[in-house]
């Protein structure tokens, strides 16, 4: 009997983790390649008998070899796979995590261009309205001035004994002197200085009625 000889249960049920098999696997072949030179290397003088036992333990020996070569090969191309499908899931993911972050920068840059419009927008509209405001200002203040001037006329007109229509549609609107036209709209200063023109110049026309009425009454008279 050869003392090499390998007990086929304990070669096929050795149990080995499966953190450490591949180096495993590596040893049992090298211990299979010596085991297969120090059969070749030993003396022509054996027995028949042990020549028979001999040939049923390497043909044993190329079966388990086979076996565990198989299975480290198995192992490999199994470990071979599982490192690139786990490569290639993680290139993927690269992949669509970086077309998010364009995707997301894109919409983000939108958003800043869209809010810059409307604050361009928003400023614009806060002129206008500053604007129209002061205009508005200065026609109610020459309307004010048109009535009082209709109103002074037709009081003179009264003193001279020439009959008027009714006045009561003549309504003079009354400024509160605590409150400035414009003071809701900022530094609208322009405004404050044309209320103040348009009332200076309807004093002045209001001052000149009385020469001119007087002046067309003595032509009718003549």
């Amino acid at each position: 009997m050869n003392s090499f000889e390998i007990n086929p249960r304990v070669a096929a049920g050795a149990k080995v983790e499966p953190g450490h098999e591949s180096s495993n696997f590596a040893n049992r072949l090298k211990f299979m390649r010596r085991i297969r030179k120090s059969d070749k290397r030993r003396p022509n003088t054996i027995s028949i008998h042990s020549n028979i036992a001999t040939d049923t333990f390497l043909k044993e020996n190329d079966l388990y070899f086979d076996i565990l070569e198989s299975r480290s090969t198995g192992f490999q191309e199994k470990f071979t796979k599982s490192l690139t499908d786990e490569n290639d899931a993680l290139r993927n993911k690269n992949i669509m995590l970086r077309y998010q972050v364009e995707l997301f920068s894109e919409q983000l840059s939108d958003l800043r261009d869209v809010n810059m419009d409307l604050r361009n927008q928003n400023s614009r509209i806060r002129e206008e309205n500053s604007i129209l405001r002061n205009e508005q200002t200065q026609l109610s203040a020459r309307n004010d001035c048109l009535v009082e001037q209709i109103i002074v006329l037709q009081k003179m007109l009264e003193d001279m004994g020439v009959s008027v229509d009714d006045t009561s549609g003549y309504h003079l609107e009354e400024v509160d002197a605590t409150e400035t036209p414009g003071d809701d709209v900022d530094g609208d200063d322009a405004m404050i200085g044309g209320m103040a023109n348009t009332r200076r110049s309807c004093t002045s026309q209001i001052d000149v009625l009385p020469i001119k009425i007087c002046q067309m009454s003595s032509a009718v008279y003549h």
